[in-house]
């Protein structure tokens, strides 16, 4: 295991260089995948912060794959119990996440989809503090989104120029909708329906951004550091940059530094584990949209550029996949 040495203060060209195949072990071993490991579902997807689950079976597949002893039984049980939340989170997409990280994600998250459609919002004259709070009311029980558009549109005058479902996204830019089970559950298929946060969770008290902010930046380094700055964003989505340079800088004394062999600044979390480039990874199933192919700007750590297209489709799809020596 490499040892901890807080390099913040160094220049860049004095850090130690992490290979492609030292990045590869210290991903796959923070996200169960140099073994299996004998934790509860809940713990294990906060410490893979969240699970990809745009298709129902690929959350429980990506447990199967690095948890012992685990069962269909197990997350559905928890689904149904409310202890996992699916919603919309990092890049506008659907993850699974505990109910502490979700208060947590949604805080650090709230503006990211919200600065895409303020202006369409402001162009259509809308009032988009005001369509939220309507959102969330007619959300007190669940509520498909055609149930939702046509609802909204009853709340404003009509406009012919509008764009097609510009409510929603105005309304929705914000989140803290969930999406109820039995969506999520193993081969569910049905139309989804949304329910507001605070109906499902109960009302909380909201970190502030900025400190919600470090709270996800952590999560995501424990889960697929050590990574570039670049790679935080794309994970999460974040479009603005200062952000993530104001929160790195707040955890200056949690952080050690590193460089990858393009000489880009790499962060990490004192104490995370690198293990040697030489450790063994065995074979290993990943599902649909596995997180680990997607978490990175540079997916050469797992993906091969030579095989990426045949991973990755043009329209985005992440298929199922096989992972060989890592």
């Amino acid at each position: 295991m490499r040892r901890d040495t807080p390099v913040m203060k160094k220049e860049l060209s004095k850090l130690e260089t992490l290979t492609v195949r030292e990045l590869n072990r210290a991903t796959l071993a923070r996200q169960m995948l140099l073994a299996r490991e004998a934790v509860g579902p809940v713990e294990a997807i906060e410490r893979l912060a969240g699970l990809q689950a745009q298709y129902s079976p690929s959350p429980y597949l990506a447990l199967w794959t690095r948890l012992h002893g685990f069962t269909k039984e197990q997350f559905t049980d928890l689904l149904l119990g409310w202890q996992l939340v699916k919603t919309t989170l990092m890049r506008g997409t659907l993850h699974i996440v505990s109910v502490s990280d979700y208060k947590v994600f949604a805080a650090a998250l709230a503006g990211a989809l919200e600065a895409v459609w303020a202006k369409p919002s402001r162009d259509a004259g809308l009032d988009v503090k005001a369509l939220r709070e309507m959102l969330l009311d007619f959300a007190s029980e669940p509520r498909t989104r055609d149930e939702i558009v046509q609802f909204l549109e009853t709340q404003v005058p009509p406009d012919p120029a509008r764009q097609p479902f510009l409510l929603w996204h105005a309304a929705n830019a914000r989140g803290y909708l969930m999406r109820p089970p039995p969506s999520g559950t193993w081969g569910y298929h049905g139309v989804s329906r949304y329910l507001a946060a605070r109906v499902w969770l109960g009302e909380w008290e909201h970190p502030a951004p900025e400190d919600a902010m470090l709270g996800l930046i952590r999560r995501y380094l424990a889960a697929f550091g050590p990574a570039t700055r670049s790679d935080i964003q794309q994970w999460s989505g974040l479009q603005r940059v200062t952000p993530v340079d104001t929160a790195l800088k707040a955890l200056d004394d949690e952080l050690v530094l590193f460089k990858d062999e393009q000489g880009k600044q790499l962060y990490d979390l004192a104490g995370a584990p690198r293990p040697e480039a030489s450790v063994p990874a065995p074979l290993r199933f990943l599902p649909k949209w596995d997180s680990l192919l997607l978490a990175h700007q540079n997916r050469e750590r797992a993906l091969p550029a030579r095989y990426r297209k045949t991973v990755i489709k043009i329209n985005g799809d992440v298929i199922p996949t096989f992972l060989v020596d890592g």
